[in-house]
């Protein structure tokens, strides 16, 4: 809210300016995990739209770009592609809230706040004793503790980006002209809200996008290096890796198809729940601006979701995903427990998950 656009605003009664701000930052609750897309680039192909949009790292890669890790920077809107933006035409949730750190001294107090009370009730759950404690419980108590960190914004200018590690999606975009764009399991390993060196350890869940051309006959063609796009072939191969890597810094990973939508027996909440309720996984929702991110079972996941022209393409995710489950062996930069054991030594939270995108 500015005095631009409400020119009256200063003029109300600060009770009301106060849970005006307060309402005005994202919910926090099991409901409204959020969503957050950044672009994803080696630093040794240096793109001067993304240098101006980077997530503040905290070494200086210009020093030690040979060796220096993955990059992080803000999403092009699918509108226009040329120009990054922390917020024009950007879905993630931490565009929803950066610009209340800086509007006024109100609106920082109220974010600051929301966001503390989330820390400090954390902290508290971290320190409470325990008869018995699990790597599980352990990582419940810090579910909702928040990250800001800061990002540069084109014109000089920060902008503070608020996350939650362990309960938010964080949706990676690479940038599709650099050929050398690394490893995914690695991404985030410099990141702010994820690398051991800020004192974190890794996040819940990442996300890429679902490219069309991907296909099982793709798949298999790099099992047998047959010669196939670059870009493709490294898709699979760092998916492929991403789903066997033991030493991931992320548990979930999904592929997120636009083509999807739910069928209409899961649209409704109540009717979704009850068929969740049924099934061994978990139920997870994502909450971007003006859209949200269903999981669906990974086991018959197309009776939850069907495509949206109504006819099921040649590729379907669900096909796709499988042959990338399987395809560790295409790939000999890394050993696998899936060579001894195969396939099924896979746990099935560690496979590929679909989410279907549903706009508001």
């Amino acid at each position: 809210m500015s005095t631009q656009s409400f020119p009256q605003f200063p003029k109300l009664p600060q009770e009301l300016r106060d849970q005006i701000w307060s309402d005005a930052v994202r919910p926090i609750s099991p409901d409204h995990a959020g969503v957050h897309f950044f672009t994803v680039f080696n630093p040794v192909h240096s793109d001067e739209k993304f240098r101006d949009h980077l997530v503040v790292q905290q070494a200086d890669y210009y020093s030690n770009r040979s060796n220096f890790p993955l990059i992080l920077s803000a999403p092009t809107s699918k509108n226009d592609t040329s120009l990054p933006s922390w917020n024009v035409g950007n879905p993630s949730t931490y565009a929803a809230d950066f610009g209340l750190w800086t509007a006024c001294r109100d609106s920082y107090k109220a974010i600051y706040k929301g966001y503390d009370r989330l820390r400090q009730d954390s902290i508290q759950k971290i320190n409470r004793p325990r008869a018995f404690s699990t790597w599980h419980s352990h990582g419940e108590d810090r579910k909702d503790f928040p990250v800001t960190f800061s990002a540069a914004n084109g014109d000089g200018s920060p902008v503070h980006l608020t996350v939650l590690p362990l309960r938010d999606l964080f949706v990676l975009r690479r940038f599709e002209d650099f050929e050398d764009v690394g490893i995914l399991s690695s991404t985030l390993q410099n990141a702010p809200f994820d690398s051991p060196k800020f004192g974190y350890n890794g996040v819940t869940h990442v996300a890429v996008e679902f490219d069309p051309q991907w296909s099982v006959e793709g798949v298999k063609q790099c099992r047998n290096n047959a010669k196939i796009t670059n870009t493709e072939y490294r898709a699979y191969r760092e998916i492929s890796q991403a789903i066997w890597c033991l030493g991931r810094s992320f548990l979930y990973l999904w592929v997120v198809d636009y083509r999807l939508r739910l069928k209409a027996c899961v649209s409704d909440p109540e009717k979704r729940a009850i068929l969740w309720n049924s099934d061994s996984e978990e139920q997870f929702v994502f909450e971007g601006q003006g859209c949200k991110y269903y999981a669906v079972p990974r086991e018959n996941p197309q009776d939850y979701c069907e495509y949206r022209d109504g006819l099921e393409p040649s590729n379907p995710v669900w096909t796709v995903n499988g042959a990338l489950d399987g395809s560790d062996a295409v790939f000999g930069d890394y050993f696998h427990i899936s060579y001894l054991y195969g396939e099924s030594s896979l746990p099935s939270y560690e496979k590929i998950g679909i989410l279907v995108c549903e706009y508001d």
